[in-house]
């Protein structure tokens, strides 16, 4: 019989083994996904409409409080990535708002999504991302702060940049505590992978590089010992060769006792921008990936577009606590959460 232990640091593990005898679908090892068409709505755009959005979570589990992360966006002609916020979660569809930042405090155009950590016995950090300013290419920074509340963005530091990653742009950032050293993973576009030919005022003109197809999407993987200063390791997930053929962008990863379970978004970029869904690789050591979603998404949302992407968890009580972003009816995307039990 598989056993899939969920320990997790910044998880708070379950009270008890996974066995594979669920009745929901398992990816791998036992452990339980979720029906996205029978998700809760916790988070709503201000409109309904496309182009307004709220999702990119990430969830932090401290002690018995669980906060989330998550971004605001307007069309493109209205302010994107307006607004980042951190939320306490009293239950699955009470949220409290304890901390938020806006595009003009960063001085720049959009922001994405941001990692929340807390560093036992240490500080809590943010590590966001967001538009440079100065070369209107993706960035990641790091807020540092003894509580949640208290983080000051005129405080922020240059964790990746364009210029460090030797890319087009860098953001979306995941990140892992594990053995003493911080893992984070994120989306770049590496330099050597732009599709020859392409100028600058194409790849950089819309704001957004990622949205033109013309530079492959990868998610390196970067280690540290401090949270500070970071070493490029190797592409950690790469496009592959059907759904997932421009974008492979490192969405949520699970610890267990066989390995990593990594989910992460995928497209084109043909027709599917903005409309990412989900796939799996599996890593034993966070060396080697074994893809399990090369001919098609593991999972994708119930509306709309279909698009499931950002997804995170925490293991609350007895249950894995499923949040991500995901597409409406009415073109919007909105935060939605499933609760699976893991017995």
């Amino acid at each position: 019989m598989c056993r899939v232990n969920l320990t997790a640091v910044g998880h708070s593990p379950p009270d008890r083994f996974i066995e594979n005898t669920m009745t929901r679908r398992a990816p791998i090892g036992g452990v339980p996904l979720f029906d996205p068409a029978e998700g809760t709505t916790i988070l709503r755009p201000e409109t309904d409409a496309p182009g307004y959005w709220v999702g990119a979570p990430a969830l932090w589990l401290d002690d018995d409080e669980l906060y989330l992360s998550a971004r605001h966006r307007r069309p493109l002609s209205d302010g994107r990535g307006w607004k980042s916020a951190i939320y306490r979660v009293h239950a699955v569809t009470e949220l409290e708002e304890v901390w938020s930042c806006s595009a003009s405090q960063l001085g720049t155009a959009s922001i994405e999504r941001s990692a929340l950590v807390h560093v036992p016995d240490g500080p809590w950090r943010y590590y966001i991302s967001y538009l440079d300013p100065a070369d209107g290419r993706w960035r990641i920074d790091l807020l540092e702060a003894a509580s949640i509340t208290d983080f000051d963005v005129a405080q922020r530091v240059p964790v990746l940049d364009a210029a460090n990653t030797f890319s087009e742009g860098v953001k979306d950032p995941v990140v892992l505590l594990l053995d003493g050293l911080v893992y984070l993973f994120a989306g770049y576009g590496p330099r050597d992978q732009v599709v020859p030919g392409t100028t600058v005022e194409q790849l950089h003109g819309s704001g957004n590089v990622f949205t033109t197809g013309l530079v492959s999407h990868p998610t390196g993987m970067w280690v540290s010992p401090d949270g500070h200063r970071f070493g490029f390791e190797r592409d950690f997930v790469t496009p592959g060769a059907g759904w997932d053929s421009n974008v492979t962008r490192v969405s949520t990863i699970m610890p267990t006792d066989a390995g990593f379970l990594v989910f992460y978004d995928g497209r084109t970029s043909q027709g599917d921008v903005y409309e990412d869904r989900t796939g799996l690789v599996f890593s034993q050591e966070l060396s080697t990936i074994e893809r399990h979603s090369d001919h098609q998404p593991l999972l994708e949302g119930h509306a709309g577009t279909r698009c499931l992407r950002y997804m995170d968890y925490a293991v609350v009580g007895g249950d894995l606590l499923y949040v991500y972003e995901t597409s409406t009816e009415s073109g919007g995307h909105e935060l939605r959460a499933n609760r699976v039990p893991l017995r």
